[in-house]
């Protein structure tokens, strides 16, 4: 994304409906835990690893969204 990297995206997100549900795609190692310290203003959601296969991808949006 060139105008903004997926916190900021996260953060317009949560202005206009501050009850949506939010899941990060990340390539990040200690994805959740580290990544809840270094931004605690980030709500904890869903937090997926990269490379994930698109079944993966979809089972776990699916059971954040409770379908």
């Amino acid at each position: 994304m060139p105008q903004m990297n997926g916190l900021e995206l996260y953060s317009q997100i949560k202005k206009q409906d501050k009850d949506v549900k939010i899941c990060f795609l990340t390539a990040y190692e200690a994805y959740n835990e580290e990544f809840s310290k270094m931004f605690p203003n980030v709500e904890g959601q869903c937090f997926l690893r990269k490379p994930m296969s698109l079944k993966d991808l979809v089972s776990h949006v699916k059971s954040e969204l409770d379908l």
